[in-house]
């Protein structure tokens, strides 16, 4: 059984990828932070992405059978199947304890980015995951946050192809962005 493969682009957003991964007890499958998790041969899947812009992985996924993606943001453009919410609050939309897995894609901006974390964490089931992708300079921030919640962070990537360009030293050629992955425990 396959599974999907999501990455971390150039430009730090998550990006499909076409290279699918076996479902199983592969332990590389189990800690590789790209991976969206093997539960899809339990039960189907429901997957939410927050600040989900065009609402791309879900439009890539639409006929998926083993899971479900929602994508919400605070402008849903037209034809998207995104739906529109402040991701600080969307206890109207969305049960407590309804999400397998929460995605934030270079979604936590502005100042209540805290919120947002919050509310995804009211949303995720028992075990379920964060795949946060964000802006380096965020990581620390980001981490605190999520174990004020008390979730643990799985997994932290940060991705050296994607690398400050303009820097003219090897030295100073640092990852830009990350991917984590923590769970609700």
């Amino acid at each position: 059984m396959l599974a999907p493969s999501v990455r971390l682009g150039e430009s730090g957003s998550l990006q499909v990828t076409s290279d699918a991964r076996p479902l199983g007890g592969c332990e590389a499958c189990q800690v590789d932070p790209t991976f969206l998790p093997m539960r899809a041969a339990v039960h189907r899947l429901r997957i939410l992405d927050l600040g989900c812009g065009r609402n791309n992985i879900a439009r890539h996924y639409a006929d998926e059978k083993k899971f479900t993606i929602q994508g919400y943001d605070h402008v849903a453009e037209e034809g998207s199947g995104a739906l529109i919410g402040n991701i600080a609050d969307l206890a109207a939309q969305e049960e407590d304890e309804s999400a397998d897995i929460c995605i934030f894609s270079q979604s936590l901006m502005g100042s209540d980015w805290p919120n947002y974390l919050t509310e995804g964490h009211r949303m995720l089931r028992y075990n379920g995951e964060f795949i946060i992708s964000e802006h380096i300079k965020m990581l620390d921030d980001v981490r605190a946050e999520l174990g004020r919640l008390g979730c643990k962070v799985e997994s932290v990537d940060a991705d050296a192809s994607a690398t400050d360009t303009s820097a003219t030293d090897a030295d100073d050629k640092v990852a830009k962005w990350f991917v984590l992955v923590a769970r609700k425990v």
